[in-house]
């Protein structure tokens, strides 16, 4: 092998694998490694993104290794190189950069990026996105927010909802994720399985962890309501739930207008008008105020624990958490 001894690592790494592969050595330039400066700083950015890109992983380690300095924040076309090793399903490099992070701490966890569908979003989202559980988890326990936003205010309990993966659905909840965030449409987790029609077991998940069981009066949608979603599925199972654990007279009887006003189901409508009618009994009231209470002061974070906390006999707090109806 011929060359200058000053050979930076990426260039090592290209020839050592295939020294006639013009191609890889396009793809990572070779002349990266100069003695440091704001510009060559810029340079290895770029070449670590061409390395992520190519899924080269020796050479996105020896960029680490060789120069730890490096900016791994820097966005080339949208997307940072952690966002760019999630998008391209380049998992064994996102777990060597987060254990760069863990040594170096130099990553923004929250910043978003943007993919080839023009979404902008947090490393988190992405993961979750993915279906990639392992990601998440590393993300969350190395200081990610939880609760981070893309572009639409989606979170990542938003994305585990709608694309129906109750095992991160749990994770996120059980580490502190709000049920009752809402995106610039104004819809919940909640509202968004139930829309989407996802397993029933994600939708009780949500309620029993302290999602909101009426719509804002603000603005007045009543599709905003999950009463009117399990009514328009005709989900009877999460309609009785609803009923029975928490949700007003007054939203049965909003949900009721608009269900009549559209023509909707008369067995349905006479089911409205029964329930509506019938006064909630002090313990279906007492229980529907303190939930609310709870998840309010909360913001709907770590519902269940804040439940366990009470003052209150083992019984009752079975009774709040919807384990006795």
């Amino acid at each position: 092998m011929q060359g200058p001894q000053n050979i930076g690592c990426v260039e090592k790494v290209v020839m050592a694998r295939n020294i006639g592969d013009q191609y890889r050595a396009k793809l990572i330039p070779a002349a990266s490694f100069k003695p440091v400066n704001d510009y060559n700083l810029s340079q290895l950015a770029f070449d670590l993104y061409m390395a992520v890109v190519s899924g080269y992983q020796e050479a996105v380690r020896n960029i680490l290794m060789s120069h730890p300095d490096v900016d791994v924040n820097i966005s080339v076309k949208g997307a940072t190189v952690l966002s760019l090793s999630l998008q391209k399903r380049q998992f064994d490099i996102f777990s060597m950069l987060m254990k760069h992070h863990e040594r170096s701490k130099k990553f923004d966890l929250n910043k978003c990026s943007k993919d080839s569908f023009n979404r902008i979003e947090p490393p988190v989202i992405t993961a979750c996105r993915m279906h990639f559980f392992e990601g998440v988890v590393a993300l969350v326990k190395n200081g990610a927010d939880i609760d981070a936003t893309d572009h639409l205010g989606h979170t990542a309990l938003w994305v585990a909802a709608r694309q129906q993966m109750p095992d991160l659905v749990e994770y996120l909840i059980v580490n502190g994720a709000s049920v009752n965030k809402t995106d610039v449409y104004h819809h919940t987790p909640l509202i968004t399985a139930m829309m989407y029609r996802v397993s029933s077991g994600i939708i009780k998940m949500l309620i029993m962890n302290g999602s909101s069981l009426e719509g804002p009066r603000y603005p007045a949608n009543t599709q905003l309501s999950p009463l009117f979603w399990s009514l328009k599925y005709k989900t009877l199972e999460i309609l009785k739930l609803l009923i029975h654990v928490g949700v007003s007279n007054n939203e049965i009887r909003y949900v009721r207008r608009i269900l009549f006003a559209r023509n909707g189901d008369e067995k349905l409508i006479e089911l409205l008008d029964r329930e509506a009618k019938t006064p909630r009994t002090l313990k279906q009231i007492c229980r529907r105020k303190i939930r609310n209470h709870i998840t309010e002061v909360c913001q709907g974070k770590n519902f269940i624990h804040k439940l366990k906390d009470l003052p209150v006999p083992t019984v009752l707090k079975q009774y709040l958490a919807l384990k006795l109806l």
